[in-house]
């Protein structure tokens, strides 16, 4: 079901990049269907001067384990090399940006 708020939704999240489409599943808290809303997507934030292979080895260290992310927490389930890049809202640190651009990513 397309819900009657999308128009608002998608423009919301034009106009502000740091959101994005979310659906919450009706078995969550027991609804009577899906409900389209907007989420913030969780971000890790390093100070910039921070070493940059230190924060290389950490994003690779985390994309490259997605498997262990997703059997420690569901949330990892949601979790992809791709939508790390989108919606990004804060200028990505060198050492993230050096792994991405090896896996062919950039930040929208």
């Amino acid at each position: 079901m397309i819900s009657k708020y999308y128009a608002i939704i998608e423009s919301l999240c034009a106009d502000y990049s740091y959101y994005t489409p979310y659906t919450i599943t009706a078995d969550v808290y027991g609804a009577a269907e899906d409900t389209q809303t907007v989420a913030v997507k969780a971000t890790i934030v390093v100070k910039a001067d921070l070493d940059e292979e230190l924060v290389y080895n950490l994003t690779k260290g985390l994309f490259e384990n997605l498997d262990a992310v997703a059997a420690a927490h569901a949330k990892g389930n949601e979790m992809s090399l791709e939508g790390a890049v989108q919606g990004v809202s804060v200028p990505l640190h060198p050492g993230a940006a050096k792994y991405f651009e090896e896996q062919g990513l950039s930040a929208e």
